[in-house]
């Protein structure tokens, strides 16, 4: 993009190169907390745990940890043993999944990395 600086005094020109800079690092930032487990419609999941009714521990096959805040409490999930993973159609999970739980869809509101859970989070 090219700035034609003849028609733009010098304090005009430089609040116009900061306002460029600051979205920048704005859009950088939101970009590094946009976490994912790619490939895991076709097995890229290798463990999950409940963390009761509220969230889920995620383990990738690279042996990351993530954990998946729920949209509002997920009934039934920390007695289960199986939960269906609902991806987004490129088949990676990231904060706009879901998981079903007995037929129930349970929405995530947040997918962060964490470190592994603590052995007392029932699976």
């Amino acid at each position: 993009m090219r700035i034609r600086t003849k028609h733009l005094n010098p304090p005009v020109l430089a609040l116009c190169v900061l306002a460029g800079a600051s979205l920048g690092a704005t859009a950088g930032a939101a970009t590094t907390q946009n976490a994912s487990i790619p490939f895991a419609a076709i097995g890229g999941i290798h463990d999950w745990k409940a963390d009761g009714d509220k969230g889920l521990y995620v383990e990738s096959l690279q042996h990351k940890w993530f954990y998946a805040k729920l949209m509002g409490p997920c009934t039934g999930l920390q007695f289960r043993d199986r939960v269906a993973f609902m991806t987004e159609p490129g088949g990676d999970l990231d904060k706009f999944s879901a998981i079903i739980v007995e037929g129930h869809v349970c929405h995530f509101v947040d997918f962060t990395p964490t470190a592994s859970p603590s052995p007392k989070t029932r699976k």
